[in-house]
């Protein structure tokens, strides 16, 4: 029966990968919620902006106009804020790729390793099963001309 020696250290490093995996989801989730929020920091002084302009079609309504101003200057500060905490969230994602990558690596080579070595002992059997039915032959062979 083949036993893999670093069987353990093989499972171990699937569910480091595995956990990688995981925590890569949670930092991608993250990013993606930021860019929702931008994405909707955006809509909303498009909408701000098509309303400040629809009060026009009648009487200039200042007081709005200038409403509409400070919040399209406020959502447009929340936004550069924002872009830093998305610059730095895809960075963290970025390394966070590079270490799954790694463990993903570490595992691959461990499994190439497993593959080869179950592939030896199968030869090595074959070996020993051919060489044990030659034996088995031969002392047939010996009794039947005797």
């Amino acid at each position: 029966m083949f036993r893999f020696r670093l069987a353990k250290v093989l499972n171990h490093r699937r569910r480091i990968v595995e956990d990688e995996a995981r925590r890569m989801q949670e930092l991608a989730a993250e990013l993606n919620r930021l860019l929702s929020r931008r994405n909707t920091y955006v809509a909303d002084i498009e909408v701000a902006g098509q309303a400040a302009h629809g009060s026009r079609r009648g009487s200039l309504d200042i007081a709005l106009e200038q409403a509409a101003a400070a919040f399209v200057q406020g959502r447009r500060r929340q936004i550069e804020a924002l872009d830093v905490h998305v610059a730095e969230q895809e960075r963290v994602v970025e390394r966070q790729r590079l270490v799954l990558v790694a463990a993903q690596q570490e595992v691959s080579v461990l499994e190439r390793l497993e593959e080869k070595q179950r592939a030896e002992w199968d030869q090595e059997q074959r070996r020993r099963e051919q060489k044990l039915l030659d034996e088995l032959a031969g002392r047939r062979s010996v009794v039947l001309t005797a």
